[in-house]
């Protein structure tokens, strides 16, 4: 069976959309923060400098970039490696400042940030390949 990177980033972006949901609905307040973090990890990414770029949560970002990317595979396929190299870049940074700058860990932001690196190492992997057998 061949493999479609196509269905594979659609899993993963729709799994990262559920978390990125789960964020916002615990950084609004809509449920229980408590319920969801433990030791107060995501408390503190969310509620640090690092959580926005000009005053627009890094959640809601996050929402819109993985929608684009569904939309890129519904209709522009090529554009699609781009916005997941971007993001993938952008999730390895977000790591380093949780892990050495904020010394605490969001479990949900980290798996989120996971997730979109293995859907780059995918991207990396397909590009290398297609060239290397060209």
């Amino acid at each position: 069976m061949k493999f479609n990177k196509y269905y594979f980033y659609t899993l993963i972006v729709v799994i990262n959309i559920i978390l990125s949901l789960i964020v916002l609905l615990n950084t609004e307040k809509v449920v229980n923060p408590e319920q969801c973090f433990i030791n107060g990890g995501c408390i503190q990414v969310q509620n640090s400098i690092y959580s926005s770029i000009f005053g627009i949560p890094l959640v809601y970002l996050g929402i819109i970039g993985f929608s684009f990317i569904l939309l890129g595979i519904l209709f522009n396929k090529k554009a699609v490696d781009y916005l997941i190299l971007i993001g993938g870049l952008f999730s390895i940074w977000l790591i380093y400042v949780q892990v050495f700058v904020l010394r605490t860990i969001c479990k949900y932001c980290i798996t989120i940030d996971i997730l979109t690196i293995i859907m780059m190492a995918v991207v990396i992997r397909f590009f290398f390949w297609k060239k290397k057998n060209s």
